[in-house]
């Protein structure tokens, strides 16, 4: 298969397919950033999904290598085994890269509808897969924000401070109700009354009315819809189709990793292959 073309769409230096994650991208090495890391996948998909028509199985390709990147860089641990992999256990923090410009334009009308025909299979899905990944991801920054009034019962908003601050959560929440109430629907959660509160005319006013007993089932459900969020992201991270998985690399990844939150290990892995080099030592000239 000849991947020029993918080169040339993606604007990626010539050379050997496929170059490593970070280059593939458009991203510095070592960027942690997961919002940045979708955003640039999703918007290569774009790009590569307006090529399907004329070169569906070059463009297969290249969205399954954007789906395996994405796998990989958004999970710590194989992050972290590629970095090693790389020379980069401890990660650069770079400026982010531009976004890339000057898209192609979309295919007319007309062929429109073909396009959605060849697109069908893996790559459509791995496009849905991201773009629900995004959503989740915000949809769980906007339920972490409602913790502070919503997760502790005793709190009723006597304080000016706490107050605005769930105001401002209300108001990222509320554009998300119909993602989130789909989410909680496939899982059977119930959090009826927590997103009635947040869609109500004054929810600050309906939180300082309601009973104890009431705070308290909005607590619940509140634990609950975080669980229920964190379960579909895991879902959508087992849907993304992986490269081959090689377990020395994985566990150097969580290895590079354990050192780099905990330098004194270093020490300790030294003492203990300098204890073992005596053992053996004695053992042999016994």
């Amino acid at each position: 298969m000849d991947f020029t073309h993918l080169q040339s769409w993606l604007r990626l230096p010539a050379g050997s397919w496929p170059p490593n994650h970070y280059v593939l991208l458009g991203l510095p090495e070592g960027s942690r950033d997961p919002e940045v890391l979708e955003r640039h996948v999703l918007e290569r998909m774009d790009v590569l999904r307006r090529h399907q028509l004329r070169h569906p199985e070059v463009v297969t390709a290249g969205m399954n290598q954007l789906a395996q990147a994405l796998n990989c860089l958004g999970d710590a641990d194989e992050r972290a085994a590629y970095d090693a992999q790389l020379d980069l256990v401890v990660p650069l923090l770079q400026p982010e890269a531009p976004i890339m410009a000057e898209v192609p334009p979309s295919p007319d009308p007309i062929e429109a509808p073909l396009v959605q025909a060849v697109a069908a299979g893996v790559p459509a899905s791995i496009r849905w897969i991201c773009r629900r990944r995004a959503a989740i991801r915000k949809s769980l920054r906007a339920w972490d924000a409602l913790a502070t009034s919503i997760a502790v019962p005793e709190e009723y908003l006597d304080r000016p401070a706490i107050a605005f601050h769930f105001l401002l959560a209300t108001r990222d929440a509320r554009p998300l109700l119909a993602e989130l109430r789909g989410v909680f629907e496939d899982q059977h959660v119930e959090v009826d009354l927590l997103l009635r509160t947040l869609a109500g005319e004054d929810p600050v006013k309906e939180l300082r009315n309601q009973s104890p007993e009431a705070r308290s089932t909005l607590a619940v459900q509140w634990m609950l819809g975080r669980t229920a969020l964190d379960q579909e992201m895991e879902r959508l991270q087992a849907m993304i189709p992986r490269g081959p998985r090689d377990g020395v690399a994985r566990f150097t990844g969580r290895l590079a990793r354990r050192i780099d939150q905990s330098p004194e290990l270093i020490l300790v892995l030294l003492v203990a292959i300098a204890l073992a080099t005596v053992l053996l030592r004695s053992s042999f000239g016994r």
